[in-house]
Formats: C-alpha cells, sequence, structure tokens
C-alpha cells in the first residue's frame, strides 16, 4: 500500500456503511433530472417544507399576475400586464402606443413610477407591484438561494 495516496488509505480504512448510508441521503435529496434539465443542484419534493412552499408559491406566479394586471387595468384605463422578473421583482408593463399623443412624456398614473422602458413598452412600479414585492417576494431567487 505504499504507493496509495494517503488520502485513499484513510478512505479505505472508513466504515464503508457510512458512504452508503451518505449516498443513500443524497439519492433522495437530489432531483437528478430536474439538476440535469437546469444545470444545478435541485432539492427534491418533501425534503424541505420551505422549499416545497416556495415552488407552489412560484408555480401560483400567473394566477397572481393576472389578478394583478386586472387590478391595475383598473386603475390605469389601459391594457396592463404585470410581469415578474427575478431580482427585478413585480412590474406593470403598458404599451408605450397607448400613450401616443400624450404631450407630456409621462403619463400621469398617480403612485406609479416608470422604472424603465423598452421602445414598445413601459414598466413601472405601483402600489400593487409593491405590495406584490413585499409578499411573495422575489420566489425564484428564494428559491434558487436555498
Amino acid at each position: 500500500m505504499g504507493s496509495v495516496p494517503k488520502l485513499i488509505r484513510e478512505f479505505l480504512t472508513i466504515n464503508q456503511t457510512s458512504f452508503v448510508e451518505l449516498g443513500c441521503l443524497i439519492i433522495d435529496a437530489i432531483d437528478f433530472d430536474a439538476s440535469r434539465a437546469s444545470e444545478k443542484i435541485v432539492v427534491a419534493s418533501g425534503v424541505s417544507s420551505k422549499i416545497d412552499s416556495m415552488r407552489k408559491l412560484f408555480e401560483g406566479l400567473d394566477a397572481t399576475l393576472d389578478k394583478a394586471s386586472v387590478d391595475m387595468e383598473a386603475i390605469a384605463q389601459v391594457p396592463v400586464f404585470a410581469v415578474y422578473w427575478p431580482q427585478l421583482g413585480f412590474l406593470s408593463s403598458i404599451e408605450i402606443s397607448y400613450f401616443e399623443g400624450e404631450t407630456e412624456a409621462e403619463p400621469q398614473l398617480e403612485g406609479w413610477v416608470l422604472k424603465f422602458q423598452t421602445d414598445k413598452q413601459r414598466y413601472y412600479k405601483n402600489c400593487i407591484t409593491n405590495a406584490l414585492d413585499k409578499s411573495p417576494g422575489d420566489v425564484f431567487s428564494l428559491i434558487n438561494g436555498k
């Protein structure tokens, strides 16, 4: 055994049952298919109730965004889409074409703060998006941080 590296020698002297148990724990804790698809380690369902509840919130995000869109349209009186971007949070999105002909650079939506715009969309924060930023919050980033 003189030519076997010290680390390997130590490994061979450890109780192999411990490694089998550790391997079983890892196999039970990791969703290997999802990990492969996302190219990062994904914790399997049922391992962490906190992660499972965040996943459930994330899966229900479409319904949350739909409701927020309806609520914001009632305020803005134009079609509004609630959007969620990890790290940016929740935003309201309005097509710029709805403001063509406005004499002011910024439409008058009280409490709506323009955050940025693209060639076709303006993205705002308002009381509804701010509330969503607090709850459920940045769900995707929270899940990936666990």
